[in-house]
């Protein structure tokens, strides 16, 4: 599988090592977990991209063969020309 959910696609390869995560906190933007990291004793599985801007954040590779996922953007259509959209 070469896309996907990434929280199911950690969850697959965790599986097959027989290895559970203990899930105290869920977000829905990376930047969010990168920064809720980056003020507590937790740790994330993120994309390397969303991690890279967080300040007091320590980026270690994943210790196990997680696919990737695609990482997608939406927004209305008339926001589309925005540059910071762009």
């Amino acid at each position: 599988m070469a896309t996907g959910h990434a929280v199911d696609l950690v969850e697959c390869a965790l599986s097959k090592i027989r290895a559970k995560r203990d899930v105290i906190l869920s977000v829905t933007q990376y930047h969010v977990a990168a920064e809720d990291v980056a003020h507590s004793n937790l740790v994330v599985t993120v994309p390397r991209e969303a991690a890279r801007d967080a300040r007091g954040v320590q980026i270690l590779p994943v210790p196990l063969r997680i696919p990737a996922s695609d990482v997608r953007q939406f927004w209305h259509r008339r926001a589309h020309r925005d540059p910071a959209n762009q």
